[in-house]
């Protein structure tokens, strides 16, 4: 089997040790609906989205196998610490745009390896009661070109009710696909978008056609205090905000796969 996606013995004996290390982090059940199919013959980025503090270690068991994660700088709780240090990790300082470009080396190294990457493209967690995916920087599309790699997006969907995250597998985004950075991340990003809305849609979360929100906004309002470290106010400066929004959108918007990127009850506020 192909060596980027046959794990080392190393990366198998890692994983399970670090998910058994892990399972007081792992508050859900994870389910995982699909298995990913990896292109053969180049490195993996895994692109999830981020919504809470359990989204490393969920990322870690849905895909099955060792994976680092790229993790901003910020305060973090000392099981976080204790795990990244075992597992492995690649800080980011969102707040110093100077280190980009190092960072970038260090994750491009770290595709040399069979290792695969687990970025969270939007780069913080997503508090908004109304988009399924924030607007993401087209780093990620950059690195996955020069590292001739395959970005595969996950979805990470969490039910209170039960007490189960679910996670959804999207196909490989390649080759001419990532030729373009701006189009590169905007097919990117409705991916992500409409795999979650695949997981809440299949799961009974979106309650009538007009796209009541009410439980993504608890899943919020709940996901905030559980994490101490977290500080929304200084995560809320690093949301990429590539243009002001000045079209005024209906109230209500039909949501769709085509358009969940979109998917909120008003743009305008």
């Amino acid at each position: 089997m192909n060596d980027w996606i046959d794990s080392t013995l190393w990366d198998k004996f890692a994983y399970k040790f670090l998910i058994s290390l892990a399972k007081s982090k792992m508050a859900f059940e994870v389910v995982t609906e699909n298995a990913y199919s990896p292109a053969e013959g180049k490195p993996i980025i895994f692109a999830a989205n981020h919504s809470n503090s359990f989204d490393v270690p969920d990322a870690v068991k849905a895909t099955g196998r060792h994976i680092i994660p790229l993790v901003g700088k910020q305060r973090l709780g000392l099981d976080d610490r204790f795990f990244f240090r075992l597992n492995g990790v690649i800080y980011v300082d969102r707040f110093d745009k100077r280190s980009g470009a190092a960072v970038k080396q260090k994750i491009l190294r770290q595709l040399k390896t069979r290792t695969p990457v687990c970025w969270y493209p939007e780069g913080t967690w997503n508090l908004t009661d109304n988009l399924l995916m924030l607007n993401m920087k087209w780093g990620i599309i950059d690195v996955a070109s020069a590292a001739d790699a395959q970005i595969i997006p996950l979805a990470l969907d969490y039910d209170r009710d039960t007490m189960v995250c679910h996670a959804l597998f999207g196909e490989p985004i390649l080759g001419r696909a990532l030729a373009d950075k701006a189009e590169g991340i905007r097919t990117l990003r409705d991916a992500m978008a409409s795999l979650r809305y695949e997981l809440m849609e299949k799961y009974h979360r979106i309650d009538r056609a007009d796209a009541d929100l009410a439980k993504l906004k608890n899943e919020i309002m709940t996901a905030i205090p559980e994490y101490p470290p977290l500080e929304p106010e200084k995560e809320e400066k690093v949301v990429f905000r590539p243009y002001e929004t000045v079209a005024t959108m209906p109230d209500t918007i039909r949501p769709t796969k085509q358009n969940a990127f979109l998917f909120n009850k008003r743009l305008n506020g």
